[in-house]
């Protein structure tokens, strides 16, 4: 008697796969989609710093698709995960796209900073927290769009901002021209321009009182900014890092405020104008 045994070969189903979260796993394909998906959140993951032989240091986080960090795409987030760990995708500079389930609520500290090709982000319904500087470092984000029922946070020309757009909380770092802030905005929230190279111009409107630490900082293509006298508050380096050439106008302001920081221009370079004349017109 003679048996035939086949034998089925099965390719395999991606590059990686694994588990990120007490009920979360995740799976890297062959054409660099990340997905994660279950039920919870993801674990939180942080930075480490490896030494090389050539004595330099890269910084490394300790997430479990670090041999594939480089091949990863896009990143799609399904629904049933609630949060996006810390560190979560840190410096995955190849990811030009990440969609989020509407059962997101939290995007974890520097969850997507560094992610360098990153052109959009869209934050869909439930999320309602975002972690310390989760967006930050990303030189080609051009747009910031939130879904018009989130309960949180709002978008305005690619801007994101609290929902009652009392508080400018981020402008996309490779946002160009001139951008005109949403005339309820009371507050220029801390980081909220830093490294917007290619921004030209920003106009503040006479709602604006305080603008906070950093808020403009490394902002190297604004020729000049006007700001008002409704302007009581400027914390500490809210204009770090602009250059000689550049201006600070301040309209029908002498001198600082009382509420000012004594280090508001502290790293700055950029002439100051007291009693500058308003806009040209015309």
């Amino acid at each position: 008697t003679s048996f035939t045994v086949t034998v089925s070969e099965q390719q395999p189903q991606g590059l990686d796969s694994g588990i990120c979260g007490e009920r979360v796993s995740y799976r890297l394909d062959h054409s660099g989609v990340l997905t994660i998906s279950g039920q919870g959140a993801m674990k939180d993951y942080s930075l480490g710093y490896v030494v090389q032989d050539d004595g330099t240091i890269d910084v490394q986080c300790n997430y479990p698709w670090l041999s594939h960090a480089d091949d990863i795409r896009r990143i799609v987030v399904e629904e049933g995960v609630t949060g996006i760990g810390k560190f979560a995708f840190y410096g995955l500079r190849n990811v030009t796209d990440i969609a989020l389930a509407d059962s997101v609520t939290i995007l974890g500290e520097s969850c997507l900073r560094a992610c360098d090709k990153l052109t959009s982000l869209f934050l869909p319904t439930g999320v309602s927290v975002l972690g310390e500087e989760c967006m930050f470092n990303c030189p080609g984000l051009q747009t910031i769009e939130v879904a018009e029922d989130n309960a949180a946070y709002a978008s305005v020309e690619g801007v994101l901002y609290t929902k009652d757009k009392r508080t400018l909380l981020k402008c996309p770092e490779a946002k160009e021209g001139s951008v005109g802030v949403d005339n309820s905005t009371v507050i220029i929230g801390e980081w909220a321009f830093d490294n917007c190279m290619k921004v030209t111009e920003v106009i503040l409107p006479v709602s604006v009182t305080t603008i906070e630490s950093f808020a403009f900082s490394n902002c190297r293509s604004i020729a000049s900014i006007f700001i008002l006298p409704n302007v009581r508050k400027i914390e500490a380096s809210a204009f770090r890092y602009w250059q000689s050439s550049q201006e600070i106008r301040f309209i029908e302001m002498a001198r600082p405020g009382a509420e000012w920081s004594d280090n508001w221009n502290r790293d700055c370079q950029a002439a100051v104008l007291w009693n500058a004349e308003q806009y040209a017109m015309g």
